[in-house]
């Protein structure tokens, strides 16, 4: 029987090995550093709360999938780069996040292999003077086909002195594969904290109510 080892980390490069999972927390990371992920490997990655000032370079060969989740706020700034190498590869990046004060990131996803597949969702919730900025490229030259790739963002905002700058990019070059992106902004509306309050909920409760619905909406 194969003998996998499941993390070696040789001063800013981490090798997930073939058949393995692996779950890392963005903090326990240098500020530059590249994950090649193995054949057929899992992994998964939560971004605590922090300050960063990240940039990350992931490799997924084939069958291998990379889950990034979102739910905590951070400031600073967040560079990814996900390279899907080989076929069936896959990265999900999902965000919820609630109590942004001043983040940056970039995240660029490369097909280069067909039957790839990349989702990103994001969904945040923005009071007060924050500033949130997000720009997602997703590229797929015009030799790769039977891709799938798929963007979203959706921003609920509470106030008007924010500033808000989400940039979805899509440099696709073939026919042969289906790619999506969209951004969506809602307003705070005063006539469902209204609603709610009618019905016996604080005004408190029933922003929170409105807030955590948004974020666990899928």
């Amino acid at each position: 029987m194969a003998l996998y080892i499941t993390k070696q980390q040789l001063g800013q490069y981490i090798v997930v090995k073939s058949r393995n999972t692996e779950n890392v927390a963005l903090n326990t990371l240098s500020e530059h550093i590249t994950i090649h992920v193995g054949e057929q490997s899992n992994l998964n990655i939560t971004i605590p709360t922090a300050e960063y000032h990240h940039t990350i370079h992931i490799i997924a060969t084939k069958g291998s999938n990379i889950d990034i989740r979102e739910k905590e706020s951070w400031t600073g700034s967040i560079n990814w780069t996900i390279d899907l190498i080989e076929p069936y590869a896959q990265v999900t990046y999902v965000t919820r996040l609630s109590d942004i004060q001043v983040s940056h990131h970039t995240i660029a996803v490369n097909h280069q292999a067909a039957y790839t597949s990349s989702y990103i969702d994001s969904r945040y919730y923005v009071q007060h003077s924050h500033k949130l900025k997000q720009h997602t490229i997703i590229t797929i030259p015009e030799t790769i086909i039977h891709c799938n790739a798929s963007q979203s963002a959706e921003i609920l905002l509470h106030t008007n002195r924010s500033h808000i700058d989400i940039i979805p990019e899509l440099r696709v070059s073939t026919d042969g594969s289906n790619a999506s992106h969209g951004v969506s902004i809602h307003p705070f509306s005063e006539i469902d904290i209204f609603y709610l309050m009618m019905r016996g909920l604080s005004r408190e409760l029933a922003q929170k109510s409105i807030v955590e619905g948004f974020l666990e909406k899928y």
